[in-house]
């Protein structure tokens, strides 16, 4: 790369330059910072009380406030990612600007201040990058308010928002732009790099890959520009031995965000890493033509249009050996191309569910860096001048408003923390006055996404106020916090609830509610002796089903009044009175997708085998008898042993990616 010194910059004594410059970074960061503050005061000045993803991230910032916390983000999936680097950020929001200065209303108003100070220091970083790319403060400046305008008008959410999947986009952008400079062998921005990529793990498992796929495609870039004599090859012996101080530090850098990740593999059970893997080998790949559909979709629109022709003009204009920027912009675009094939990696073989958008969204930092690196191809054609650059900082700054007003309104979501019912719900459930923690039961049939947002919004509400008022039983996610989940203690002797939304079908089973609030209603449920019941079909007794009988691996009640089991073992929990001599008929029925199909199924009742069956497309639904244990009265626990559970995606009849096995329709007790 060709570097120059502007007009803009020579105005500068030498001697003063380097402090004038750290002066101006902190000047940028103040400004970007107020500008992300005042586009978000109106929820910033609201006493908020937060649901849902939210509250899942507050639970985890209680336990970072001691400076415990190992665990990432939740997934949908089941488990928490790898590190809490983000969640520390917010943790500090809520600590300095609510706990200690009170300068904010609620504890997550200091959390969305918090995002505005992390916003600002990710594109001052671009901005400090780009100056070192460009060797001018004016091309940084057109470069990072063009990248800022661009990211707005793709989604505003990412300067406006706090939902992790916006958190992840600009240090994306800051690890594609710090390891472009690595094409031409260039360690100078080492720092950036390592503590980007140590951000997107912790956030994300999948940027393990994704920061890979990126850091492989720059070797090979490097690999060609060492070819043609224009760079040391860095994975040269002599290269490595030169610089091994240097790449240490990096090593350094990342291996420090991972030790609350290696802390967790050890006193976690199964650990993190295992749960990744069993996820990953699990997971179904896509069609590659899906992939691409994927991919090209963040290139969609007007924006995209206008990307796509900056990415010509940016490759076309780097390629020429005369341009000032033809290594620095060589090496963004061999970057940009990595991130490109890494989310294509990620579409093909990781994502599991394609129409969701959200998983890729730090990918659109591609597409803004092509409109923004063609500016500053240019920027630097023209012939330096004051003029040049005068012009290139008001267009920055006027691609910086335009951002702001794009940005300056209140995030979609914001109904996803601005629930002051919440205090009234945890107050009502408080004045039960249990002595043990109340064991909730969650219905996942009606309308899951209610229960579990607003089941999460009480739970962090009472934490903070050092009140555990629950622990979550049925339908139990990672997202509730492991220490959420009920003890076999609870389970025997607390109060029992059952919750479900009000606007449902009324269960006549469930009688009146003794607690309503958020939408909610909750039930008092006692355990059901099924001998008196008998039948008790899946349909019409749901609120059983959920609260009692259904343990782990089965799927939710499905509209016909049956349910899945799902994987190898699915467990059931049934309470008898009298039944002595009796035995349990369970009305069930394979997924047998074509006809050389078959299931073998085995079954247990407290650890020990008592009945099997086969079927197969001829021999089907059938009722299979297990018998009741001597005594008869008590708990009975049954575990289903399915030989080999059929993915209908992989069968090629669905897109469910899910393991059946057998689905059951009912329980009858039947006396000798």
């Amino acid at each position: 790369m060709i570097s120059h010194t502007t007009n803009l910059d020579a105005a500068i004594p030498v001697g003063n330059r380097a402090r004038s410059v750290r002066w101006l970074y902190a000047a940028l960061f103040i400004l970007l910072a107020v500008l992300f503050a005042a586009s978000n005061w109106p929820a910033i000045a609201t006493t908020n009380f937060e649901l849902g993803d939210f509250a899942a991230n507050s639970l985890l910032i209680q336990d970072a406030k001691h400076l415990a916390l190992i665990h990432g983000n939740y997934s949908r999936v089941g488990f928490n990612h790898p590190g809490p680097a983000i969640l520390y950020v917010l943790t500090f929001g809520e600590v300095f600007f609510h706990d200690l200065l009170h300068v904010v209303p609620s504890p997550f108003s200091g959390q969305l201040l918090a995002v505005a100070l992390y916003n600002a220091a990710w594109l001052v970083a671009i901005f400090a990058l780009v100056r070192r790319v460009s060797g001018t403060l004016a091309g940084a400046a057109l470069f990072t308010g063009a990248l800022i305008l661009a990211l707005a008008v793709a989604d505003y959410h990412i300067f406006a928002g706090i939902w992790f999947p916006h958190l992840y986009v600009l240090p994306f952008a800051v690890m594609v732009l710090a390891a472009s400079r690595l094409v031409y062998a260039r360690l100078d921005s080492v720092t950036a790099l390592g503590v980007s990529t140590g951000f997107l793990i912790n956030g994300h498992v999948s940027f393990v890959a994704i920061c890979g796929i990126v850091l492989i495609c720059v070797l090979l870039a490097n690999l060609l520009a060492a070819r043609r004599g224009e760079a040391p090859r860095l994975l040269a012996k002599a290269f490595l031995r030169e610089q091994r101080k240097t790449v240490l530090y990096l090593a350094g850098i990342v291996l420090l965000f991972l030790v609350p990740f290696a802390i967790a593999c050890i006193v976690d059970h199964p650990s993190p890493l295992r749960q990744y893997l069993s996820f990953s080998h699990g997971n179904k790949s896509n069609g590659m033509r899906q992939a691409l559909r994927y991919v090209a979709g963040y290139w969609e629109g007007m924006l995209g249009l206008v990307c796509g022709g900056a990415a010509v003009l940016a490759l076309l204009l780097a390629a020429r050996r005369s341009h000032p920027l033809r290594q620095a912009g060589l090496g963004l675009l061999a970057a940009m191309g990595g991130g490109t094939l890494a989310l294509l990696y990620y579409a093909k073989v990781g994502i599991d569910l394609l129409e969701y958008k959200y998983i890729g969204l730090f990918y659109y930092a591609v597409p803004a860096f092509a409109a923004a690196l063609a500016l500053l191809c240019v920027h630097a054609l023209l012939r330096p001048s004051r003029l040049r650059d005068g012009v290139a900082v008001l267009l920055g700054g006027g691609a910086l408003l335009l951002a702001f007003q794009q940005i300056d309104r209140t995030p979609g979501y914001r109904d996803q923390f601005n629930q002051p019912a919440v205090a009234g719900l945890h107050d009502a459930l408080a004045a039960m006055h249990s002595p043990r923690r109340i064991v909730l039961d969650l219905d996942n049939s009606v309308d899951w996404g209610t229960v579990w947002t607003h089941i999460l919004g009480v739970e962090i509400y009472g934490k903070r106020r050092h009140a555990e008022l629950f622990c979550v039983n049925q339908n139990w996610h990672i997202s509730f916090t492991r220490a959420a989940g009920c003890t076999p203690a609870e389970l025997t002797a607390s109060p029992r609830l059952y919750v479900r939304p009000l606007a449902g079908a009324p269960d006549p089973a469930l009688g009146a509610p003794v607690i309503e609030g958020l939408g909610l209603g909750f039930y008092r449920m006692t355990k059901p002796d099924l001998a008196e019941y008998s039948p008790v079909k899946v349909g019409e007794r749901a609120s059983w089903y959920n609260a009692f009988i259904l343990q782990t691996g089965w799927s939710t009640i499905e509209a016909d009044g049956f349910v899945w089991s799902m994987g190898k073992q699915s467990h059931l929990g049934l309470h008898l009175g009298k039944a002595a001599g009796a035995r349990v008929l369970l009305d069930l029925e394979a997924f047998l997708p074509s006809p050389e199909y078959r299931q073998d199924l085995t079954i247990d009742v407290n650890g020990k085998p008592v009945a099997g069956a086969v079927f197969t497309q001829q021999d089907n639904r059938k009722q299979v008898a297990v018998p009741v244990p001597a005594g008869g009265a008590g708990d009975m626990a049954i575990t289903l042993h399915v030989a080999q559970p059929i993915s209908p995606k992989k069968a090629g009849v669905s897109p469910d990616g899910r393991k059946l096995g057998v689905r059951l329709f009912a329980i009858t007790v039947e006396r000798n």
